[in-house]
C-alpha cells in the first residue's frame, strides 16, 4: 500500500523539480551575465590591449607588446610628447614591413652572414676591446627584455631598408639641370626693403652677402649655395637648418625668422625660371627672406652624391608614402591606435 501511495505521489513532484532546475539555472544565467558586464572591461582593460591586434599591413599582425619592444628599442628624444613618439614608433613599424614585403618581391635577400655581421657591428659600435660580443649580445638581449629571434627580424628589416633604398639609388642619373644659385638671408621685412633698395643702387651681390646675409654657411662664401638640381631645396639642408631652419647669427635672429609666413619652393618656382645674372625680389618663406641669384645653368651637369641620396631618398619616401596610402584605401593596412591601448602601453612599457 505504502508503495503504491508513493507512485501517486510522484507526480505531484515532478513539477517542483522541474521549477528548481529552471531556477538554478537562470539564477547561473545572472551571475554569469553580471560577472561578463564586470569583467570584459577589466579584460579589455589589462589583457586584451596587450595581445590585439593594432597594426595590420598585409598577413602580417602586430600587438602592443610588439610596439613596446620596439619603443624600448627607440628611445625618445629630450622633451618628445610621449603619444608623438609611440605612435612614430608604430609608423615606423608599419613602414618597416612595407619595405620588406617590397624587398621580398624584388627578390632582395639578406643572408644569415650578413645579419651576424650587422648584429655584431651593433652590439660591439660602444664595447671595450676587453669586451666579449657574446657577453655584450646576451645583457642587450635580456636589458630589453627581447628574444633573439625578434632582435635579428628587427635588424633583418633595417637591412632590407638599406638594400631597398639602393635599388632607389642606383635609378638617380649621374647628371641632372642644375643652376648655380647665390643666396642672401634676412630676418624682417624692413631689412629686407633695405637690401633690395643697395641692390637696386649695384651694390655687389656677393660684397653684400658677406656684409648683411644671417646665413653663416653662405655669407662666408659671399652667398654661394652652389649647383642645386631640381628636386633639391638646398636652402632647407644647408648644415645647421635641419635643426633652426637656417643658419643665423644668433638664435634670437633664427627664431624671429621662423614666422607665419608664405612658404614658396625656392628652387623648383623660383630658381629655376631665373635668367641667368638676374637677382630675384626678396622672397617671403617660413626660413625668412631671400634673394637668389642665378649664376650658370647646365642641362647636363654632374650630380653630387649628396644630391643623388637626396634625391634617391625624396623617391623613396614618395613611394612609401604612397604606398601607405593605397594600402589603407584598399584595406589591407589597418590600425586599431586609441586612447585605451595607448595608456595601456605607457603603463606597461617600463
Amino acid at each position: 500500500m505504502s508503495k503504491n501511495s508513493d507512485n501517486l505521489s510522484s507526480p505531484d513532484k515532478g513539477p517542483e523539480r522541474l521549477g528548481s532546475k529552471r531556477l538554478l539555472i537562470a539564477v547561473a544565467v545572472y551571475f554569469i551575465a553580471v560577472s561578463l558586464i564586470i569583467g570584459l572591461p577589466s579584460y579589455r582593460i589589462i589583457l586584451a590591449p596587450g595581445r590585439h591586434t593594432i597594426l595590420q599591413v598585409g598577413e602580417r599582425t602586430f600587438t602592443p607588446r610588439d610596439l613596446i619592444k620596439r619603443m624600448r628599442l627607440k628611445p625618445p628624444g629630450p622633451g618628445t610628447n610621449q603619444l608623438e613618439w609611440a605612435t612614430d614608433v608604430l609608423q615606423d613599424i608599419q613602414n618597416l614591413e612595407l619595405i620588406r614585403q617590397e624587398a621580398l618581391k624584388q627578390k632582395i635577400e639578406v643572408s644569415e652572414q650578413e645579419l651576424d655581421r650587422e648584429l655584431k657591428r651593433r652590439i660591439m659600435a660602444s664595447a671595450s676591446s676587453e669586451e666579449k660580443f657574446e657577453d655584450l649580445y646576451g645583457s642587450w638581449l635580456r636589458r630589453l627584455r627581447l628574444k633573439e629571434e625578434e632582435y635579428r627580424t628587427w635588424v633583418q628589416s633595417d637591412i632590407y631598408r638599406v638594400k631597398l633604398f639602393q635599388r632607389f639609388l642606383d635609378k638617380v642619373p649621374a647628371t641632372a639641370e642644375q643652376v648655380r644659385i647665390y643666396a642672401i638671408v634676412t630676418n624682417t621685412a624692413m631689412k629686407a626693403e633695405a637690401i633690395n633698395a643697395r641692390l637696386k643702387k649695384g651694390d655687389d651681390f656677393s660684397e653684400l652677402a658677406k656684409e648683411v646675409s644671417i646665413d653663416l654657411e653662405t655669407s662666408k662664401k659671399g652667398g654661394e649655395v652652389g649647383w642645386i638640381p631640381k628636386g633639391v631645396d638646398e636652402l632647407a639642408i644647408q648644415g645647421q637648418t635641419q635643426n633652426m631652419g637656417i643658419l643665423t647669427k644668433t638664435r634670437d635672429e633664427a627664431e624671429q625668422a621662423r614666422g607665419e609666413t608664405l612658404a614658396v619652393k625656392l628652387i623648383d618656382d623660383i630658381a629655376f625660371n631665373l635668367p641667368v645674372g638676374r637677382v630675384s625680389p626678396p622672397l617671403n618663406t617660413i626660413k625668412g627672406f631671400y634673394f637668389l641669384k642665378v649664376a650658370a645653368r647646365e642641362p647636363h651637369q654632374s650630380l653630387s652624391e649628396e644630391h643623388r641620396g637626396l634625391l634617391a631618398n625624396k623617391a623613396f619616401m614618395e613611394w612609401l608614402t604612397e604606398t601607405a596610402r593605397k594600402g589603407a584605401k584598399e584595406g589591407w593596412i589597418k590600425w586599431d591606435w586609441g586612447s585605451e591601448t595607448y595608456n595601456w602601453v605607457i603603463a606597461h612599457l617600463d
